[in-house]
């Protein structure tokens, strides 16, 4: 009756104690892995008290030489789960001591453990896990503890690691690594602060217009886009792009944007360890480039396509047109009669003097016939 008292209680919480793993809550999840289903039928018979059936299948899945290392230490779980409801507190402890070994930070769940089970966990734990607690800036850097990243619990900062030479690895973009191999005794807590120390910066570029292009060392990085008013009534927004974790050094900037003045800048990227924030460049703004087109000759009336877009009829002179490789056109009634690639210069007009060539050749005759003068 304890037995079935004790697993009754607990019954909605019974599932291996890791972020990953598989629980019992809900309806069972779809899943292809059949190492979960297996796992998951190994909790369904725990859940309707077939314990006997439990440490069974449970021991035959452990014999198994390709089980995954959290299908082990899951099925583990389930068997120390087993073992305390039936109050063999020696098994119970051979569990723990085999869980706690791969997973150090692990906690049973209290609904499913009696006093004297827990403190059977407590003495397993206190002979074989120490603890690290961290104090690191800045605060989201990852810790890597034996080339598995590890998440502090509570705000101390704490990990639980196995008691030994532990290689703990501290590292965030824009920053260098930090790597020590600490030393951890069972049952002891080792304080670390840490400082990283910044090899980089973030920059934010500010310009007038929207959808400039940023490149950065020749390579573009993305577009300055608008971030809104800026709470100042009638002031137009300005248009942003930030740029994480840019080497520090000299780089040269370049702000490009279509029928807008290419603006250079280098700037030397430096930062101070006691204030590492992010650097916002000064405001861009950008310069209208363009030249004027001129087509003269004939047919007058034909029409001018720059780049396939009409933009006015022979015979023309002030055609804006924007910097760059540009395609001319002159048709008349859908027929091309001329084209040309020019390259255009800001500020340098272009002249273009156009003369249809002839399209058909007449062979055999004296005299043009009609339709064809």
């Amino acid at each position: 009756l304890a037995v079935a008292t004790l697993l009754l209680v607990g019954a909605s919480t019974i599932a291996p104690a890791s972020a990953d793993g598989p629980t019992a809550e809900g309806p069972a999840s779809v899943t292809s892995d059949p190492w979960d289903t297996r796992v998951d039928a190994l909790r369904d018979d725990l859940v309707q008290l077939r314990i006997e059936k439990v440490l069974a299948d449970s021991d035959d899945l452990l014999r198994e030489p390709e089980i995954p290392e959290d299908a082990r230490v899951d099925i583990w779980i389930l068997r120390s789960q087993a073992h305390v409801a039936l109050g063999d507190l020696d098994a119970a402890a051979r569990d723990f001591d085999e869980i706690l070994q791969v997973r150090p930070e692990f906690e049973p769940e209290p609904t499913l453990m009696t006093p004297a089970a827990s403190k059977r966990f407590a003495k397993v734990r206190d002979r074989l896990v120490g603890k690290l607690r961290f104090e690191i800036v800045p605060l989201d850097a990852s810790i890597v503890v034996d080339g598995r990243e590890r998440t502090p619990v509570g705000a101390d900062g704490v990990v639980a690691v196995l008691a030994g030479e532990r290689s703990v690895k501290l590292e965030r973009p824009g920053h260098d690594p930090w790597i020590e191999t600490v030393s951890v005794e069972a049952g002891k807590e080792v304080f670390l602060q840490v400082q990283l120390v910044p090899n980089a910066r973030t920059v934010t570029f500010v310009t007038d217009q929207p959808d400039v292009a940023i490149e950065i060392d020749g390579h573009e990085v993305g577009r300055t886009a608008r971030v809104g008013g800026e709470g100042r009534p009638g002031i137009r927004s300005t248009a942003r792009l930030t740029v994480e974790n840019i080497p520090l050094g000299s780089h040269a900037f370049a702000y490009v944007l279509p029928c807008f003045r290419t603006v250079r800048r280098t700037e030397m990227l430096n930062i101070d360890i006691l204030d590492p924030t992010p650097l916002t460049l000064g405001l861009v703004k950008m310069e209208p480039a363009f030249a004027m087109l001129e087509v003269v000759g004939e047919p007058a009336g034909a029409t001018i396509l720059v780049d396939g877009e009409a933009v006015g009829a022979v015979p023309a002179g002030s055609i804006r047109m924007c910097p760059g490789d540009r395609v001319v056109d002159v048709e008349r009634d859908g027929t091309r009669l001329y084209r040309a690639a020019v390259a255009v210069n800001d500020g340098v007009p272009v002249r273009i003097e156009v003369a249809p060539r002839p399209n058909v050749v007449l062979v055999g005759v004296d005299e043009i016939p009609v339709g064809f003068e």
